[in-house]
């Protein structure tokens, strides 16, 4: 007989604000500006030749940053994480975008980034291999653009870090996020807030799952999302 103390989410569903869009663009805006403009200013006192070459790719951030902004426009308050009985649910206000059925062929994992819907792409070497080229030629010096490339790449890892333990103090955690794959769909259920936490380990503990022993997500660099809102139904 089942246990009629346990919840029934198809009446009474978990309901999760997705906080992805909003990293991405905090991570430009509270940490790459200030640690280049930091960088900025020891290149000014300490390496005056390169200011110039280095000034150039204050140009380029504001394009760089700004499909993070429309990102987090276009979706604050908008995008929800539904679990119910046998299904969670990834949809933006009233649109679906991801839809799983929780069955044997769903994998889990916990995750460190912001990786949350199929359209982000991964970053390949060739990829990365075409950005550096670019920067030395915006900046006509290959060991001070090596430096900004390296520089780039440990932000990627450290940045979204930085800004969960800003926003959520002793609530911070390195892997933030349950990611809930089958075939090709996932969902990132992030749960930051302590009442998210415990909700979200209730619900898996109700289905046999430990969410405290899952595998690591290891996979590293993804872009931003490419969702066309207006195309889902």
């Amino acid at each position: 007989m089942q246990n009629t103390t346990e919840r029934d989410y198809d009446k009474e569903p978990i309901i999760i604000e997705d906080y992805n869009p909003l990293f991405a663009w905090l991570s430009f805006k509270y940490v790459v500006f200030p640690s280049l403009l930091i960088l900025f200013v020891v290149l000014f006192f300490y390496f005056p030749e390169n200011i110039v070459e280095f000034s150039k790719l204050f140009i380029i951030l504001p394009i760089a940053s700004w499909p993070a902004y429309r990102q987090y426009k276009d979706t604050k308050g908008e995008r929800k994480i539904v679990l119910s009985n046998q299904k969670i649910i990834y949809k933006h206000n009233d649109y679906l975008l991801t839809e799983i059925f929780l069955d044997n062929s769903s994998s889990f994992y916990l995750s460190f980034q912001n990786y949350y819907h199929k359209s982000q792409n991964r970053l390949k070497v060739w990829h990365l291999a075409i950005i550096f080229l670019m920067g030395v030629l915006i900046t006509q010096s290959f060991w001070l653009n090596l430096f900004i490339f390296l520089f780039a790449y440990l932000y990627a890892f450290l940045a979204l870090q930085m800004v969960k333990f800003i926003l959520y103090g002793k609530r911070y955690r390195f892997y933030h996020a349950l990611l809930v794959m089958r075939e090709e769909d996932l969902v990132a259920i992030p749960f930051l807030k302590k009442s998210d936490d415990v909700e979200v380990h209730r619900y898996f503990a109700q289905k046999g799952i430990d969410i405290a022993s899952l595998p690591k997500f290891y996979k590293f660099i993804y872009g931003y999302e490419n969702i066309e809102i207006k195309e889902v139904r």
